[in-house]
């Protein structure tokens, strides 16, 4: 990810941040929805929170920002802990699932779903160095869906989730608390968390490039 897509993706983010905090009918559409959703849970509990688990888990082989829409009303139903705990476990799911489609089905499938010029650029960092630092903050500055070029080259299962539970632990407290800053509808932290993400992201990807010319 370069420097300029991190910059557009910020104001893209602070952007739609504002226009919900300002806008009263997309205020409503979340409240019906999460009615809907509420109405739901109180009647299928445990297939609520399963549901929640599966599309998180389906959202990082989309793009992590995915699973946002459902997070405000998770943190109105199960509030903030469970909502972490269900998140954090949708996403590692997500990870695995990935993993596990490019180790056992190869770099054919894999250029198919997400690009055969993403995947090897991908493939050809992770080879550069296969340093547990340098994979680990390679994992934090790319989006989720690397995962499958981790299974492409086969690199060790048990080390990768490793890897994926600490690269995606400050992006899920981040997605739950800004989830709560818009139930608050409250614009200057759900900006503040904006910022932090992007900064950890700045941060991982010059330290990553820092650690690959060495």
């Amino acid at each position: 990810m370069h420097n300029k897509r991190i910059f557009y993706t910020v104001v893209l983010l602070l952007f739609l941040a504002l226009l919900f905090q300002s806008s009263i009918f997309l205020q409503e559409i979340l409240r019906e929805f999460t009615g809907s959703l509420i109405g739901f849970e109180e009647f299928n509990p445990r297939p609520a929170m399963i549901l929640f688990v599966l599309f998180a888990s389906l959202s990082v082989l989309a793009g992590p920002f995915s699973s946002f829409p459902l997070v405000p009303p998770a943190v109105l139903i199960w509030g903030l802990p469970m909502t972490l705990v269900l998140l954090y476990l949708g996403w590692l799911m997500g990870n695995c699932i990935a993993y596990f489609i490019g180790r056992f089905f190869g770099r054919f499938l894999v250029d198919k779903i997400v690009g055969e010029a993403k995947v090897g650029n991908w493939i050809n960092s992770l080879k550069a160095k296969l340093t547990f630092f340098y994979l680990l903050l390679f994992r934090i500055a790319t989006p989720s869906e690397t995962g499958y070029a981790f299974g492409v080259i086969h690199y060790d299962f048990a080390k990768y989730l490793i890897i994926s539970m600490l690269a995606e632990l400050p992006f899920v407290l981040l997605m739950v608390y800004a989830g709560e800053a818009f139930t608050r509808s409250s614009t200057y932290a759900l900006i503040s968390l904006v910022w932090i993400w992007a900064i950890i992201i700045f941060l991982a990807l010059y330290f990553f490039r820092k650690a690959s010319k060495r």
